[in-house]
């Protein structure tokens, strides 16, 4: 491996088993970046290795001639969002923005009493009015516009099991409403009740799939290397259905539940982010900017 690996403390690489072996997971140890990413453990054996490349900073290297470009495919307001993050990173990669999820929301009824709301996106915070109650939420973005609508909101920083832990260390004592979308992971309402708190959940929006653009599909059919972070199992999903696609394909996934539906996706590797945030996910793709994966064949893993 090159020498300048060993700018890495701990870079973990996930490759997709597109002949149906799964997902195997590799890393590294060295002095600088401990703890930016964690793996997603599921198989213990494969007959290829993902190994991390560090490519250098330097003007005169030839590997850092073809930037990445970055592909965002959450809706436009959070991609620019994102895209904002990454130019204040420093990273000066081509951007691009197709969205392949569009946010509708859908006819509802907001019960008249209940003592609290759970939101595990902004999505759900905007489909509903907000009132003067308790609101537990994934991450702080989300409790952010939860607050400036009028809720007492709190945010577990983390994934859905992360929100439902905090629901149960708050032990509200009525009726809590989890709003969400059509597609929707982890089943809070349902677990809830089996621990004994009053939940139901509403459906406020469902995401409907978008085509990509014609800019974006060439990029993916093409050679040049491709950076594709992903926010969400319908994302990767919805972009595996748009598939197959012959670029060099780095994935950056936000939860491992992400990095299981991208598997299709990933042809040069999955990177999950150390924590499901926007912060994480710069973090994350810096990295991967710094270190693009090759593939070595005939090596075994664990």
């Amino acid at each position: 491996m090159n020498n300048r690996s060993k700018d890495f403390r701990r870079f973990a690489a996930i490759e997709a088993q597109n002949r149906g072996g799964g997902i195997v997971a590799t890393a590294l140890q060295s002095k600088n970046c401990q703890g930016l990413f964690h793996t997603h453990r599921r198989c213990t054996k494969s007959t290829r290795q993902v190994t991390p490349l560090c490519i250098g900073n330097n003007a005169g290297d030839a590997m850092t001639a073809q930037l990445p470009t970055i592909v965002l495919t959450r809706p436009h307001d959070a991609s620019e969002r994102f895209a904002k993050l990454l130019k204040e990173a420093g990273l000066s990669n081509p951007v691009v923005i197709s969205p392949v999820v569009e946010i509708i929301k859908v006819p509802h009824s907001v019960p008249e009493q209940f003592s609290g709301a759970i939101f595990t996106s902004v999505n759900g915070v905007g489909a509903v009015p907000g009132r003067d109650l308790p609101a537990w939420c994934v991450g702080e973005r989300t409790a952010e516009v939860a607050r400036a609508k009028g809720w007492r909101a709190v945010s577990a920083d983390g994934d859905v099991d992360d929100l439902f832990a905090l629901v149960m260390q708050s032990a509200p004592k009525g009726s809590v409403v989890h709003f969400r979308g059509l597609h929707a992971k982890g089943d809070l309402a349902r677990r809830l009740v089996a621990r004994g708190i009053k939940s139901t959940d509403i459906v406020v929006y469902r995401q409907d799939a978008v085509p990509l653009t014609d800019q974006v599909k060439t990029l993916l059919m093409g050679n040049d290397p491709i950076i594709l972070p992903l926010f969400s199992p319908r994302s990767a999903a919805t972009l595996c259905e748009q598939g197959p696609f012959r670029a060099p394909m780095h994935v950056v996934a936000i939860s491992a539940a992400t990095a299981d539906s991208a598997r299709g996706l990933a042809s040069r590797g999955v990177l999950i982010s150390r924590a499901p945030n926007a912060n994480a996910m710069v973090a994350a793709i810096n990295h991967v900017v710094n270190g693009i994966s090759f593939v070595e064949d005939d090596q075994n893993t664990a």
